[in-house]
């Protein structure tokens, strides 16, 4: 698919049914992507998988389950760094794992392995090896480089020919799928973008970019660049990096909006407005209308990611930098932090809404509202939201008439001006609702919200736990019981909520399985006199 020209505001409409393959560079103002045809066809897809790996080119092995991918002779097949692959299988092919309930087969996604950017990619082939170690792990020479260069040879672990055990294979080459360069009065509706490994959709500052009614999966994971030798990578549904205003003479009358689309599998964010404000250029960051409703979002590191940062000390620049008018209304959240995102090598910091609170003092400045309302939020990985303002300020997004599912200890979500202060959890916020007017707080495992404590003998000793502050207690004279994968502790039943262990002075021996996959465990507290005379057992290697 060539960018062709495309003469200030041209229609372009793609056919149901057809899937194009490339990208799009936009370079005028004041145009419409739509489709036409018969929609039982489908949404026009367009896409930066250039070959379907699985029907297209040749997989040599090179070491032991070590596959190269060729194409017409070649082993230069990419014209950019390859963010992931994705692997599916059609039903009866038991090779692929992962699933989604809108997608009618089944799938797995490829581990991207880097190096530092002076790592010597001389005699490679040679040294594979030594790179890639498990099943469904890649790595794609070159990318060490620019993100700009010329993709080199692409690496794949597989525990068999990857041709043969999956269905089709595509491949996130990176480059936009639509690269806007232009600045006002876009319109992007009814297409279906897939495959990239950069943005979907991404432009910088703009009067109006409005889309509706797309699908945009499988994004990002390439390699964007460097910082202090290590690479960074990236991947977002829709961007804007820049400032939302009026601009060569237009005037933002939609702003940004994004609405009624259906975004997942993105590496890094969904839809996402980010800039910040910089004196030295002269540059603001100022958000005067934005508007996601009606979306499902689901599968992405960020679910919505936003900030319009700025400083105090930034003089005229500051009180240019600002967001007016943003809203977040009628979308249904799933799943963040979970799918291709946790390929990721900074896994920490996942959320249904992520903003920021920089290290340099930086913030969003809000001289308007951000509302956020009559959403439903289901299932994190990590926290619900991310809320960042500055320190004088109490100008959080109103939340009003959303849906909260959650289990009773869950993180629910930092509201403060520092980094890692004010996190609540799900039921702290249960007794704070009149700062939530007209939220619902479902809390999905019941049996335990009505429980403070519980307790009970283990051998020789007592246990103890405490809901209120997620700690169990090993106390009493002797040893602790037993126990086996098959016939785990009464306290198991509470693994999630176990975050503190302390274990009692007189507390002589502890059981087998005794702690046996306490994953959140932050703190373990021994308390006795003296600890020759404590007897633990090899069994518990999982705290």
């Amino acid at each position: 698919m060539n960018h062709g020209v495309f003469p200030k505001g041209s229609t372009i409409l793609f056919r149901d049914g057809d899937t194009f393959k490339g990208s799009l560079i936009i370079n005028q103002d004041d145009i419409l992507f739509g489709s036409y045809g018969d929609i039982s066809k489908g949404k026009p897809i367009l896409s930066r998988s250039l070959y379907d790996g699985a029907k297209e080119g040749k997989w040599i092995e090179v070491k032991p389950n070590i596959w190269k991918y060729t194409l017409n002779g070649s082993d230069l097949v990419f014209e950019k760094n390859v963010g992931t692959l994705w692997f599916f299988c059609n039903k009866g092919n038991n090779n692929c794992s992962k699933s989604m309930t809108s997608l009618d087969k089944t799938f797995e996604f490829a581990q991207m392995i880097t190096t530092m950017r002076t790592y010597d990619e001389t005699d490679l082939e040679d040294k594979i090896d030594t790179l890639l170690t498990n099943d469904l792990e890649f790595y794609h020479a070159g990318h060490g480089h620019s993100s700009n260069t010329n993709g080199k040879q692409l690496y794949v672990y597989s525990v068999g020919n990857p041709a043969e055990r999956f269905d089709e294979i595509e491949f996130n080459v990176g480059g936009h799928n639509i690269g806007i360069n232009s600045h006002n009065n876009i319109y992007v509706d009814n297409l279906k973008i897939m495959y990239t490994g950069s943005h979907g959709i991404g432009g910088g500052t703009m009067s109006n970019l409005v889309v509706t009614n797309c699908e945009i999966g499988f994004i990002g994971g390439m390699v964007q660049n460097y910082n202090n030798d290590k690479p960074t990578r990236y991947g977002n549904a829709i961007e804007i990096y820049g400032s939302v205003m009026d601009y060569e003479g237009y005037t933002v009358e939609d702003g940004m909006i994004v609405k009624n689309n259906y975004i997942y599998q993105c590496y890094d964010a969904g839809p996402t407005f980010q800039l910040s404000a910089k004196v030295d250029t002269g540059r603001v960051a100022l958000m005067e209308k934005a508007a996601f409703t009606d979306n499902v979002l689901e599968y992405s590191n960020y679910n919505i990611e936003y900030w319009m940062s700025t400083d105090e000390d930034e003089g005229e620049i500051f009180d240019q930098s600002y967001i007016q008018d943003f809203t977040i209304e009628n979308n249904i959240f799933r799943y963040s932090g979970t799918g291709l995102c946790e390929t990721r090598p900074d896994k920490n910091g996942s959320a249904h809404i992520k903003t920021w609170y920089h290290e340099n003092g930086s913030y969003n400045r809000i001289v308007g509202n951000i509302k956020i309302r009559n959403n439903l939020f289901y299932k994190q990985r990590e926290k619900t939201y991310y809320f960042r303002t500055n320190r004088h300020s109490d100008r959080y997004p109103l939340l009003v008439n959303n849906t909260f599912y959650g289990m009773y200890g869950d993180d629910f979500g930092y509201t403060s001006n520092e980094q890692y202060a004010n996190l609540l959890k799900f039921n702290d916020v249960l007794l704070e609702t009149e700062n939530y007017p007209g939220n619902r707080f479902i809390i999905l495992d019941k049996e335990l919200y009505n429980i403070k404590s519980d307790h009970g003998t283990t051998g020789e000793a007592t246990w103890d736990f405490d809901l209120n502050t997620y700690t169990l207690t090993i106390s009493g004279n002797g040893n602790m019981a037993d126990y086996t994968q098959d016939n785990l502790p009464p306290w198991y039943k509470y693994k999630d909520y176990i975050y503190n262990i302390k274990i009692d002075e007189n507390v002589t021996y502890l059981g087998n399985y005794a702690f046996y996959n306490l994953f959140y465990v932050k703190e373990f507290r021994i308390d006795a006199i003296n600890l020759k005379d404590l007897t633990i057992s090899t069994q518990n290697v999982n705290w």
